[in-house]
């Protein structure tokens, strides 16, 4: 049982004060807790013998003629100001005179930081030495880096103007599909001859870049309502407090909503290698779309949900929707719905306005001077 007990320090005057001060401090059981100002004595306090361990609580007010610390420090206690702090001290059955502090550290050689260590002495020549040493690994780190970023072969094809570059003839195609991409919903096709001059091995990597395009935006990363993406049932005022103007058509929830899909990527791509002995004819090469998003995102961040997407209307800039036959890739191949996952790499918003994002990989060896198209 824990009892609590008032000690009241004495300022140098008055009974307990002065030369008997030493004489109190050698009796049996006094110990003497100390203050940045005032020291307080407390004499033998009753131990019960029936625990072996009874924390008691001390409570010592000061006056505020004695404490040179803010108003704010003080409490109004009894119509005076006093300061109240609270030491919580152990005492033991076996030794009645041990009083120790709660927050003390355990005694051991891992608190009490006595484990075997070494610490360098710093010379001017031991640090240069080390300079030279950490010097020379970077270098060699680098240089492998190098070689290795050597043997990486990238080829970039810009077809934002698709007819002013290498045209395929006869074809009928926009001539400007970036004017036609910003006012218009209709697909714009461009169809475009390149010719890879060395060999490479797979697996192959297709990406699509885009410049100047801010998706690190505050408001455009903000524009997403994570249990929607989660399959959830959101009402219709927890999806506009998230993806406001992107949120409804006429009360009809988005879905997806916010900018980020709204805004989505839906460029497709094809690859046809020319057979050499007829131009005229192309083998398609496939390209894997699965696996292009990261683990994380598929499987924690993404379902769709249970009744469907009939009772959501599509996003504003969409073409199509969720429960087309075509979703964003020829025969829904990345996914079906929040689970495509083109549509989860675009979801995850990049750092810097000039970016690119994977779209697919090959996983053939391309053999030397044949064309593909891309389109």
């Amino acid at each position: 049982m824990a009892n609590e007990y008032e000690i009241n320090p004495n300022n140098g005057g008055g009974g307990g004060g002065g030369n008997s001060s030493n004489d109190q401090q050698q009796q049996h059981g006094q110990t003497t807790i100390s203050n940045q100002r005032t020291k307080i004595k407390k004499h033998r306090l009753p131990v019960e013998r029936s625990t072996s361990e009874i924390v008691r609580t001390y409570r010592k007010r000061f006056d505020s003629s004695n404490d040179d610390d803010d108003d704010d420090d003080y409490d109004d206690v009894d119509g005076r100001q006093k300061r109240c702090m609270k030491i919580s001290i152990i005492t033991d059955d076996n030794d009645n005179n041990t009083i120790r502090m709660t927050n003390r550290p355990p005694n051991s050689r891992w608190k009490q930081q006595r484990l075997p260590a070494w610490q360098p002495m710093l010379k001017p020549t031991s640090v240069f030495i080390s300079f030279i040493i950490f010097g020379l690994l970077c270098i060699v780190i680098g240089v492998i880096m190098y070689i290795t970023n050597e043997k990486i072969r990238e080829y970039i094809i810009d077809y934002t103007d698709c007819r002013r570059m290498n045209p395929v003839t006869g074809l009928n195609q926009s001539e400007y599909c970036r004017d036609r991409w910003k006012y218009q919903w209709d697909s714009c096709q461009c169809l475009l001859n390149f010719t890879i001059t060395e060999p490479i091995d797979g697996p192959l990597f297709l990406y699509y870049s885009l410049d100047g395009f801010y998706q690190n935006h505050r408001r455009y990363v903000a524009s997403i309502d994570h249990r929607q993406l989660m399959g959830e049932q959101c009402s219709l005022t927890s999806i506009r407090s998230n993806c406001y103007p992107y949120s409804d058509i006429n009360g009809t929830i988005i879905a997806p909503c916010g900018a980020i899909a709204n805004s989505m990527f839906s460029d497709t791509f094809q690859l046809r290698r020319i057979i050499v002995d007829n131009k005229n004819q192309y083998e398609k090469i496939y390209i894997w779309q699965k696996d292009i998003c990261w683990p994380t995102d598929r499987q924690n961040l993404y379902r769709n949900p249970s009744n469907g997407f009939d009772s959501y209307a599509k996003p504003v800039n969409w073409s199509k929707n969720f429960y087309d036959d075509i979703i964003l890739n020829d025969n829904n191949v990345a996914g079906h719905g929040y689970l495509n996952e083109h549509f989860m790499v675009w979801m995850r918003p990049a750092a810097f306005p000039k970016f690119r994002k994977l779209w697919g990989r090959i996983d053939v060896r391309s053999s030397i001077g044949k064309k593909r198209r891309r389109q």
